[in-house]
């Protein structure tokens, strides 16, 4: 059963959230995206209905770390792993989506080898996907943010690994006209 209240259905809010975030504003997609959240706390809920509200903890998370609010970014990924994990599995796409997210808010806070856990699990999911040009694109971005993760990580030769990673993924970038980001 999908919620449904008189004022909206959750696709239609999940959906508006989703297009303000990515027009970038933030502050009206994090306002949708916490109404929606507190309006679900007060009505029981399936396993689809959990998978929207996943979807609105995720584009919180998002919000929080694109405004560089990184606690409170890492709370809602964390919630979002535990669902995802939970329903879809370790080697799901969405779960590697959420360590990637994870690794980067962890990293930001300075919790290096965290960060650098969660890009290796985000990097080994991303092996998995059959499509060879989505699976370079995201591996592309794995290499970028486990360059990131390494740099800073105190392991030996941290640098010199980490060099390797940027310049793969500057390499993937520039080999490919499937950069949805590289007109941005």
């Amino acid at each position: 059963m999908v919620i449904t209240t008189t004022i909206f259905e959750w696709p239609t809010l999940t959906d508006y959230t989703r297009f303000t975030k990515e027009r970038g504003d933030l502050y009206e997609s994090l306002r949708l995206a916490r109404i929606g959240l507190t309006i679900f706390d007060g009505c029981a809920a399936d396993e689809q209905d959990l998978l929207i509200k996943d979807h609105l903890s995720n584009t919180v998370g998002v919000c929080y770390l694109e405004s560089g609010m990184f606690e409170e970014s890492k709370k809602f990924f964390a919630d979002c792993l535990k669902v995802r994990l939970r329903m879809w599995g370790l080697d799901h796409e969405e779960v590697g989506n959420v360590h990637n997210n994870l690794g980067i808010t962890v990293g930001s806070l300075g919790m290096h080898a965290e960060a650098l856990h969660h890009q290796q699990e985000a990097e080994r999911i991303r092996k998995l996907e059959p499509d060879p040009v989505v699976r370079a694109r995201n591996l592309a971005l794995s290499d970028l943010n486990l360059g990131r993760a390494i740099q800073y990580s105190g392991k030996p030769n941290a640098n010199e690994e980490a060099e390797g990673r940027f310049m793969r993924a500057r390499d993937s970038f520039l080999s490919t006209d499937h950069w949805y980001f590289t007109s941005q």
